[in-house]
């Protein structure tokens, strides 16, 4: 269980981030929606402890800053070591992460057709994001977080990339998806909420919404319609 408690994050007298009382059990794929600016990656930054913040975020009532061996995270904004070649990087996690699976990683490279001994620093960011994505999702890790992790990849490497994460699970992990590819994420996501200035507006599950008729593209397109409209 992941549980979120009075999570807040300012900057001088301005709040960036406030969090009452969230928690999500294990097993749930949770979206994280919001247009730009809406706090999505601080919300995330702050559970991880990768920024100031109050409050806490525990994983089984731990907090999860404690627990980064069981936590995979997963960010357009890369944690590989950018001289490594893909082969290197996946020793080197193998050497930190105990339960790391470097051939299922191996097999997930191959996937997205990542060449093993090129230096990741000299591919495309749709390379080293697929290198992220391979990395990340072969962790095993209790929870996974994953923030716009289909930013710069194509169609097809979106699909694959969906499908790795859904072969990934045994069903008792939590995991966290920022982002904006609705689409692709839909048929996933077991719950969502919806950000807005730093504070959580919506907190729904998908299946409740599709038994109304409604898609997730139309119900996140309405609620940001109607703020606009405030």
């Amino acid at each position: 269980m992941l549980k979120l408690s009075e999570l807040k994050v300012k900057r001088r007298s301005a709040v960036l981030l406030s969090c009452d009382q969230v928690t999500m059990k294990a097993g749930e794929i949770v979206g994280i929606l919001g247009l730009n600016g809406a706090g999505k990656t601080t919300l995330i930054k702050a559970i991880l402890n990768l920024i100031q913040h109050e409050g806490s975020a525990d994983l089984d009532e731990w907090e999860v800053a404690k627990h980064y061996e069981k936590v995979a995270y997963i960010s357009e904004e890369y944690s590989f070591i950018p001289y490594f070649t893909p082969y290197q990087y996946g020793c080197y996690l193998l050497d930190y992460y105990p339960s790391f699976d470097f051939n299922t990683y191996q097999q997930r490279c191959s996937l997205f057709d990542l060449e093993m001994d090129k230096k990741i620093e000299r591919m495309s960011r749709g390379q080293q994001l697929k290198v992220e994505i391979a990395a990340g999702l072969s962790q095993r890790a209790q929870l996974i977080i994953m923030d716009e992790p289909f930013t710069n990849l194509d169609v097809v490497s979106k699909g694959i990339a969906v499908q790795m994460l859904i072969n990934s699970l045994e069903g008792n992990e939590i995991v966290l998806v920022a982002t904006h590819d609705l689409d692709e994420i839909e048929n996933v996501l077991d719950r969502c909420l919806i950000l807005d200035k730093g504070v959580i507006k919506d907190d729904f599950y998908v299946e409740e919404l599709h038994a109304k008729g409604a898609s997730l593209r139309d119900y996140f397109y309405d609620f940001t319609k109607q703020k606009s409209n405030l």
